[in-house]
């Protein structure tokens, strides 16, 4: 009983000026030191390595769904890349209309229920399309006025240009899930996921690299990988997104502080 107290109270202080602390504290409020919320919490290499503990035995069950969403979902996307890119706007519309698909999934608790994702789940859920429309297209819009602000032969503004895309995508990281599980405006809850991941940024930027390199590895192995890599995909940014639900980072009322 005492070692479980003393283990409480350790827990309940700054580990380095032992100030005491909140349980969803992020930061001592004295100096500054992330604590063990931020490090392991909240922490990407933990997050990934975790879901991918639970997820390995579960695997097969979500072939079926991987295969139906490369070659009804990700096929397509790579064809409307490739032979559409001349045209700047054509693509742009063809996106929009097409790739609200591919964040259907999102919608399918698949980490929280330990259930696998399923065509007939996708297809129960395509109920979500407006919603997801409207989410592609802010980002549409995004890109187009951050591409109309940084035109230039300059290579610095290239760089600018560079450094907002991996922010941007960084920021919106838990975005669909949000949209999809909390009723909010698409523009409310942009600014939910800004100022709730304030202090994550950084983590949830390191997921988007690791879940890049990871699909680029399935993609190589002749493609069959990524009937691993797609649905490992989606649990590994939902199970993210429930620790920043259950720490109170995406409360919509945070929206609307100062």
């Amino acid at each position: 009983m005492k070692k479980s107290k003393k283990k409480l109270r350790q827990e309940m202080v700054c580990s380095k000026c032992y100030k005491e602390l909140q349980s969803d504290d992020l930061f001592c409020h004295e100096c500054g030191e992330p604590t063990k919320v931020l490090k392991k919490d909240l922490s990407a290499s933990r997050n990934w390595r975790e879901t991918w503990a639970d997820f390995k035995d579960r695997k097969g069950e979500n072939y079926p769904f991987a295969i139906f969403f490369v070659f009804v979902i990700l096929v397509p996307l790579f064809l409307i890349i490739i032979f559409l890119r001349e045209s700047y706007l054509i693509t742009n519309l063809a996106l929009l209309l097409f790739l609200p698909l591919a964040f259907v999934p999102f919608a399918v608790p698949i980490m929280g229920e330990r259930m696998p994702i399923t065509i007939g789940k996708y297809l129960r859920n395509l109920k979500h399309y407006p919603k997801l429309f409207l989410f592609v297209l802010v980002n549409i819009v995004y890109f187009f006025l951050l591409k109309v602000i940084t035109s230039s032969v300059d290579p610095i503004l290239n760089l600018v240009r560079l450094i907002m895309v991996l922010y941007w995508i960084a920021v919106i990281v838990p975005y669909p899930h949000l949209l999809l599980r909390k009723k909010v405006n698409p523009l409310k809850g942009l600014l939910i996921v800004y100022r709730g991941g304030k202090e994550t940024r950084w983590q949830q930027f390191f997921i988007c690299v690791y879940l890049v390199v990871v699909n680029i590895i399935g993609l190589a192995i002749l493609g069959i990988g990524l009937l691993v890599t797609v649905p490992y995909t989606i649990a590994v940014l939902e199970r993210y997104y429930l620790q920043m639900e259950r720490l109170g980072l995406l409360d919509p009322g945070k929206g609307q502080k100062a």
